[in-house]
């Protein structure tokens, strides 16, 4: 079987344009029902087609899995996979008949060889307490098949797509589980469990910080005028590369973007006059809520600690406001800095009235954004070379 390869699925997203949304095609919503298995109880099944989309979701990075299965439990929850649902028919009808008091609705998503392959079959639907894998409470079972929606005569695209669908399984007690056989388009057939991840953090492109200690750490940070005031910075613990719950669960991801490091994307070397990418995505099956994107600290490595390297002079004063960005499922901020003097400054809000002082210099630095949810700042660290 053709399948992409891991190494293709990191460059195909490591500019993380792309998330598990934007879906092609998608406009004109396709209801269907499901059938039932025997596999200790015979819930209602009904399924609403998404569509198929051509971005590569994040569940993609890992090589041998063809597809992606979650139990929502709310209309919010489940819409995650969708960039406007105004723009589907019949989705908001679908939804009014849904009550999630007795329902569950499941995300369900595969691969396809070329865009014909549109929609997502789904049958043999049951509630099983032998494949107990949630506390006891059972999981929902079926089989998902990628379908080719082509007409005899019809030319299909030649890009791997795909296909999402909602699946609303009706019944009394209902587990928050689900375990599925997915069947992608090339007839490959995998066992997926729902998990509170989109993604193994493991498996991302890009790096969080050097493997190897600085050549040199400066005593400290000093700056020749008086009136110069450092913005606020945590200073201290940070959260390197990942933000969990209080269960462990991944929520959130930062990553310095591979694409744009000389060499091993581990070495995280630039030189004066780089651009340096940092992206930070959901990685959970659930909506994530972070402050702004201005919320975040440059730092460089002192033998004090962290200092950062940006502040005010004269009578600027910064104030941050307290709103909430939420986050779907394979979404969040990126930022992209020149490693200049002007070109950090820049991507600020409030640039023209900051100062980096001194200038740069070689030295180990980090970015620390502060307006991820825990107690830690959610950081990635390179190097600056002469």
């Amino acid at each position: 079987m053709e399948r992409f390869s891991r190494r293709d699925a990191i460059l195909a997203t490591a500019t993380v344009g792309v998330g598990t949304s934007a879906f092609a095609g998608c406009l004109g919503g396709q209801i269907g029902t499901g059938s039932s298995g025997d596999g200790g109880g015979s819930p209602a099944v009904e399924t609403f087609q998404l569509g198929p989309s051509l971005s590569r979701p994040l569940w993609a990075f890992e090589e041998d899995q063809n597809g992606f299965v979650s139990v929502m439990e709310s209309e919010r929850e489940a819409l995650w996979p969708v960039d406007d649902p105004d723009e589907i028919d019949g989705i908001e009808e679908w939804f009014a008949d849904t009550d999630f008091e007795e329902s569950r609705v499941l995300v369900v998503q595969t691969v396809g060889p070329n865009t014909c392959y549109a929609e997502i079959e789904v049958d043999n639907v049951a509630v099983s307490a032998e494949e107990n894998a949630n506390d006891g409470d059972g999981v929902i079972t079926g089989t998902a098949r990628a379908v080719d929606v082509s007409e005899p005569d019809e030319a299909c695209g030649e890009s791997i797509t795909y296909p999402s669908a909602l699946v609303r399984v009706t019944g009394d007690d209902l587990p928050t589980a689900a375990a599925f056989s997915i069947v992608d388009g090339w007839g490959e057939e995998s066992e997926v469990e729902s998990a509170g991840e989109l993604v193994d953090p493991d498996l991302l492109p890009g790096a969080v910080r050097p493997s190897v200690e600085p050549e040199s750490v400066p005593d400290a940070l000093e700056c020749d005028d008086p009136d110069f005031e450092r913005l606020w910075s945590d200073r201290g613990a940070v959260a390197w590369g990942e933000v969990r719950d209080g269960d462990g669960t991944p929520l959130l991801a930062m990553r310095i973007d591979g694409a744009g490091v000389g060499g091993e994307s581990e070495d995280l070397e630039f030189e004066r006059g780089d651009e340096l990418g940092v992206w930070m995505r959901n990685v959970s099956t659930d909506y994530v809520t972070t402050g702004n994107a201005s919320k975040y600290a440059l730092e460089r490595l002192t033998e004090e600690g962290w200092i950062e390297i940006r502040g005010t002079i004269g009578d600027a004063t910064f104030g941050y406001t307290d709103e909430g960005i939420e986050h779907p499922p394979g979404e969040g901020f990126e930022w992209t800095l020149e490693l200049t003097e002007e070109g950090i400054l820049e991507d600020h809000f409030r640039g023209e009235d900051l100062e980096i002082c001194p200038d740069l210099a070689p030295g180990r630095y980090r970015f620390a954004y502060w307006g991820a949810p825990g107690d830690d700042p959610l950081a990635v660290a390179f190097d600056l070379l002469e």
